[in-house]
């Protein structure tokens, strides 16, 4: 050990430097390691290191001049917005030659903006909107974006409305991802009536499916029943048993065809949760979770009584 290392092992930590010592090894090297500058041969210890010393906190005057007037990037791409103000930043008045001047120049520069540029400036907050309030996963919003690009790009948004198509093709990534979401939900999400984001659908489904290779799956009792019955605080033994209850009635003839889905998974739900010693939810609460009414809820659970013979 070096002439410096003893000196540093019988002093306290923070005043080595203090003793003006240049080295504490032949050929000193310092490193930076968990916050301390420290010698790569023997470890010594020569000091701590700040990553930063700037202020963490801004003034009101400070705030407002380092607020930006526009958004220079987001998820669509670069963009650059010349506004037609008669002040600057600084609070200045434009002369008369100055305005006219970025009049023009912001002219110029929406003309070079694409079509696509701005139906994706616009299209991609209502998306993080409408996915945000329906609390759905990334892989289903990334699909799509995905989805509407495409729609984009073979002219099926023209003449249409930007949330149409959005709401459409949400509904069509939760579809081939096997996640029951409904129209009604979209719907009262996007403020937009089920008719249309219905022909939206249809027109993603027919032109933008087959070109990404990608299966456009109908809702299954299982999805329902699993889905709405968490959202519903149903136990998992309640909510096997009523896909349990499903299964047996398919094998004894229960015939789905022309059926509404929700009728049925709510009308499984119902009679799994009739078992002593549980409370269960009322025909209003099941029928509401799944954007039905009361008697197609009934008018299904008395067909599967009858199947089961519990009549």
């Amino acid at each position: 050990m070096s002439e410096a290392c003893q000196i540093k092992s019988s002093l306290p930590f923070g005043i080595f430097k203090d003793l003006n010592i240049k080295k504490c090894c032949e050929a000193p090297h310092l490193i930076v390691s968990e916050g301390e500058e420290k010698c790569c041969n023997c470890g010594l210890v020569w000091g701590q290191h700040y990553v930063s010393h700037g202020k963490r906190v801004f003034s009101k005057e400070e705030m407002k001049n380092r607020t930006q007037n526009e958004i220079r990037f987001n998820e669509v791409g670069a963009r650059t917005v010349l506004r037609i103000d008669s002040y600057d930043t600084k609070g200045s008045t434009y002369k008369q030659n100055t305005r006219i001047l970025f009049k023009r120049l912001s002219k110029i520069n929406n003309s070079l903006i694409g079509g696509e540029e701005r139906n994706f400036w616009e299209a991609r907050p209502k998306l993080k909107m409408i996915s945000s309030k329906l609390f759905l996963p990334n892989h289903i919003k990334q699909l799509a974006w995905k989805i509407y690009k495409l729609s984009v790009k073979k002219e099926l948004i023209k003449g249409r409305s930007i949330v149409e198509f959005i709401a459409g093709a949400l509904y069509v990534s939760a579809r081939i991802h096997k996640f029951a979401l409904l129209l009604e939900e979209i719907s009262e999400v996007s403020l937009i009536r089920k008719g249309k984001i219905h022909k939206s659908v249809g027109y993603i489904v027919r032109e933008v499916i087959s070109d990404l290779n990608l299966n456009f799956r109908p809702l299954t009792i299982k999805q329902l029943i699993f889905r709405f019955g968490n959202g519903l605080d149903f136990p998992l033994d309640i909510l096997i048993k009523a896909y349990k209850i499903y299964l047996e009635a398919r094998l004894r003839g229960f015939n789905i065809n022309g059926r509404d889905p929700r009728g049925i998974a709510s009308a499984c739900m119902y009679l799994s949760s009739k078992k002593p010693g549980y409370s269960s939810r009322t025909q209003k609460e099941i029928a509401g979770a799944l954007k039905i009414s009361e008697v197609t809820l009934r008018t299904n659970k008395n067909q599967l009584m009858k199947n089961l013979h519990i009549l």
